[in-house]
């Protein structure tokens, strides 16, 4: 890891206009989302105890006393495959120290992961889809995700989805704070992280 990459890590904001945007066809047999309960969540640690570490448990826990959305997702075999948050007007990022402004018919997704052994299957893209189709539904007008630059599959999934580039953030990691930018502008450059696979045709 480079001195620049200690100091400092790049993350992009993506869109999604939801009142423009026709839900794609897609097969998804088998696949739900649940609503958890705490027991739900200890079900999950139990089974997955190297994914679903003690501290992620404790912070979905803690998510659930919020306004905030927390689902699990279930296969058809009744596992639990992941799981994946959404929230109204506002975008937490904890792991960054960083709330987006947003207004209150625009949802936020994040926090999505599918476990490796459940992965190429088309999971990440059914809770996304699953997702905004219940935020549309309740009046949602846009929906926005965070992704950090390095993560290329979910840059692509999004971007397959018809998600858009609106911004990046920038995480001073000394201070564990982090400020909205514009699109790549040119005084962040020589940070020198590389654009995500997708991200720099559409700056």
């Amino acid at each position: 890891m480079s001195f620049r990459s200690l100091l400092f890590e790049r993350l992009t904001t993506f869109y999604l206009d939801l009142d423009v945007h026709a839900p794609l066809e897609h097969e998804f047999e088998g696949l739900e989302l649940v609503r958890p309960s705490i027991a739900d969540l200890y079900r999950l640690r139990l089974a997955e105890p190297e994914e679903f570490s003690a501290n992620k448990m404790s912070v979905l826990e803690d998510r659930l006393a919020t306004d905030a959305e927390v689902w699990l997702v279930r296969e058809r075999a009744g596992d639990w495959a992941g799981w994946c948050n959404m929230a109204w007007g506002r975008g937490p990022n904890s792991r960054i120290n960083h709330t987006l402004r947003m207004l209150p018919n625009e949802v936020y997704l994040f926090d999505d992961h599918t476990l490796v052994r459940f992965r190429r299957q088309g999971i990440h893209g059914f809770t996304v889809h699953e997702r905004l189709a219940g935020a549309r539904k309740r009046g949602a007008v846009r929906a926005i995700t965070t992704i950090t630059r390095g993560n290329s599959a979910s840059v692509e999934s999004f971007l397959k989805i018809g998600f858009r580039p609106r911004s990046q953030l920038l995480y001073i990691r000394p201070l564990r704070r982090s400020i909205e930018v514009p699109l790549n502008p040119a005084w962040t450059s020589w940070i020198g992280a590389r654009p995500s696979a997708g991200i720099g045709s559409l700056q």
